[in-house]
């Protein structure tokens, strides 16, 4: 499963959104125009072919209160969190993504089988 989201516009979500956007496009330039989680852009979180994908609206990547100087390096996303946008290990979040992982599982016990 190719998990991506949206809500961190490159052109508002701060210099480290933008830059990292940007190194995801071909001439590393245009982030601005792009989408994602703060981190990676939408398009090449679900690129990966053959891959299922999700795509997550207004999740960030990381929960920025956790990383040491988060307020200095990614203040917008900082403060997005803080807001209450959940990233992907978010409770809520979780149980979007957590099914999907669980299902070979459960298709694959005794049970299903019979």
């Amino acid at each position: 499963l190719a998990i991506g989201a949206t809500g961190s516009p490159g052109n508002s979500s701060g210099s480290l959104t933008l830059g990292s956007y940007s190194f995801c496009t071909v001439d590393g330039k245009g982030g601005e125009l792009l989408d994602g989680d703060g981190m990676t852009t939408t398009e090449a979180s679900v690129s990966l072919d053959g891959a299922e994908t999700l795509v997550l609206d207004s999740v960030t990547h990381y929960p920025w209160t956790a990383a040491p100087l988060a307020d200095l390096v990614a203040p917008e996303l900082t403060r997005a969190y803080r807001a209450g946008k959940p990233w992907y290990g978010s409770e809520s979040v979780i149980d979007t993504w957590l099914p999907w992982l669980t299902q070979p599982f459960r298709e694959g016990t005794k049970e299903a089988r019979d």
